[in-house]
């Protein structure tokens, strides 16, 4: 589902959050900000935390954080987004996040920030294409980019920010912070919302409620098309890629045509894609058959 298609679910909890802040007084922003450059209305700060947080191991981790002030006084509770991944820029989506998120922030800032090792919170880079290779590159400090960190990295942005509490949005990796976050500080959180939810264990490793939702979404997209039967379809199409792989030529966005190899986890990996594409989830029946 694309962001804004998933924001629809915030929408029907405006009523609520909104009654929640009434009677609570005001709270002043206690970050050292300035406007951002983009011209968005946020303004940006650094909260520096350590990056091993008993002290073990030196070093500190500068955190981009935004803020988008309450359009009317703002109360001591925060609507903080936390975006999936892990590894997605919250930074480059604020603009939009802003605009989905207006119905229901009320007299809350909007805070949204990039986590340690992403986007402007130091982005860690790795010149090699394996996994281990990065981490011996990273050294000790490897240890130190994890669910538990960035918990502790947003309970430092709540503190930084002066606010007593946090409505939390997350999305997929976004949720699993979220959950971790409200287990170990429940009374600074005054409302989860979740979409796409991992849960703190982690994903079901055989996606069983990824494939649940295939059966779900495909016929969804036939409803108003020619389109009869996609998932039979889709069905008959992985038969025939275990048995024999199929090659197909693609042309790349500077105009090159590429060999590519089709399997059944290519199937997978497109019906994936289109959950944050509209346009590659709109051709899928037909690309398909």
């Amino acid at each position: 589902m694309a962001l804004v298609r998933r924001l629809q679910i915030v929408g029907c909890l405006a009523a609520g959050l909104a009654a929640a802040v009434l009677g609570l007084p005001a709270a002043a922003p206690a970050f050292d900000e300035a406007p951002c450059p983009s011209a968005d209305g946020f303004s940006c700060s650094r909260v520096v935390v350590p990056l091993d947080p008993a002290g073990a191991v030196p070093g500190q981790v500068a955190l981009d954080v935004r803020r988008l002030p309450a359009a009317d006084a703002p109360t001591p509770t925060a609507l903080v987004a936390i975006l999936g991944g892990p590894g997605q820029v919250a930074s480059s989506e604020a603009g939009s996040l802003a605009a989905a998120l207006a119905p229901v922030r009320g007299a809350r800032d909007l805070i949204v920030a990039d986590p340690r090792g992403v986007g402007r919170s130091g982005a860690l880079s790795c010149r090699s294409r394996r996994p281990d290779r990065g981490a011996r590159a990273l050294g000790p400090a490897r240890a130190f980019y994890t669910t538990e960190n960035d918990v502790q990295d947003l309970e430092a942005i709540r503190r930084a920010g002066g606010y007593k509490r946090l409505v939390l949005y997350g999305t997929s990796y976004g949720t699993k912070v979220a959950l971790r976050y409200a287990a170990a500080y429940g009374d600074r959180v005054e409302a989860l919302v979740l979409d796409s939810t991992v849960t703190p264990e982690g994903p079901d490793p055989l996606a069983l409620s990824t494939f649940a939702a295939i059966r779900r979404a495909l016929p969804a997209l036939c409803a108003d098309g020619p389109c009869a039967h996609p998932t039979d379809d889709v069905a008959a199409l992985v038969r025939r890629l275990e048995r024999r792989s199929m090659r197909a030529r693609v042309r790349t966005a500077s105009g090159r045509r590429l060999g590519v190899r089709l399997t059944a986890d290519s199937v997978l990996s497109v019906l994936l894609a289109g959950d944050v594409n509209p346009v590659i989830r709109a051709e899928t029946p037909g690309a398909v058959r």
